[in-house]
């Protein structure tokens, strides 16, 4: 047990010391996660969803960009998936993979398998649970591209000793700063949930072209969120805006903090 601790927390310091400035995203938990995940588990592509529909936080962060595309596509597929979120929610299960839920055969057999993972270039599927009173509010998926390179147990079992530190650190900690700074913005500026997105984002000081590709969506879109923004928050720049809302609103959360040069 000192061993698996030991080993966890230099994986920990690595994971941030090679932290950027990205860190400052409203994604940067989840990028801290996922360094964290590859440090155990290696594999080709990873994504992280965070989605808390009581809460109004949806994101995920991607490893790729085609990630984003599948996201999008998996809403004809999710009900042929075998390692959907609801069929794991009410029990104790953490971590599965496609082959620890049946051979590589029958996962080949599956509709999942042939119309979704692998016109992608995906073979190999993992995914990880995370919950908060019992709900499955996060989902890390890590993906392998050759079949000969199914994850082991012993894999699994890596991320079912880290997922308790993870879990933990999600529900006491991440969630409930995001929560508050959400709401302390949209009280005090009267914001939309979506320009509560557009918002937590432009403090992290990415220009507009970063913030399309961060938010997706198309740069006028972006401009009508950020002019709306700046009527209510009572401004007329990006700048303008970091800097008053930085004076107004006391953060609880460090990855809702404006990046400072």
């Amino acid at each position: 047990m000192h061993l698996l601790y030991t080993t966890l927390e230099k994986a920990q310091i690595m994971s941030f010391e090679r932290a950027d400035t990205t860190s400052n995203l409203p994604t940067g938990f989840q990028q801290q996660v996922v360094s964290l995940g590859l440090q155990f588990v290696p594999a080709d592509s990873v994504r992280f969803l965070i989605f808390s529909p009581i809460h109004s936080i949806n994101q995920g962060l991607y490893s790729e960009d085609s990630l984003e595309f599948m996201e999008r596509e998996y809403a004809k597929f999710w009900s042929d998936d075998p390692m959907h979120p609801s069929f794991f929610e009410d029990t104790d299960i953490n971590v599965v993979s496609n082959t620890s839920l049946m051979s590589i055969s029958k996962w080949k057999e599956q509709k999942i398998y042939q119309q979704f993972f692998s016109p992608a270039g995906y073979f190999h599927d993992m995914d990880t649970y995370f919950r908060v009173e019992s709900k499955i509010v996060g989902v890390l998926t890590m993906l392998r591209c050759d079949e000969r390179r199914p994850f082991t147990k012993g894999e699994i079992a890596a991320m079912e000793k880290i997922h308790p530190f993870i879990e933990y650190c999600m529900k006491t900690v991440f969630i409930p700063a995001r929560i508050k700074d959400r709401q302390e913005l949209k009280r005090t500026y009267d914001l939309t949930l979506r320009e509560l997105d557009v918002l937590e984002y432009a403090l992290s000081g990415l220009s507009n072209k970063e913030l399309v590709k961060y938010l997706n969506m198309g740069l006028p879109t972006l401009r009508t969120h950020l002019q709306r923004i700046y009527e209510k928050v009572g401004v007329h720049s990006t700048s303008e805006l970091i800097a008053k809302v930085l004076r107004e609103i006391d953060f609880d959360s460090s990855f809702s903090k404006p990046y400072i040069v």
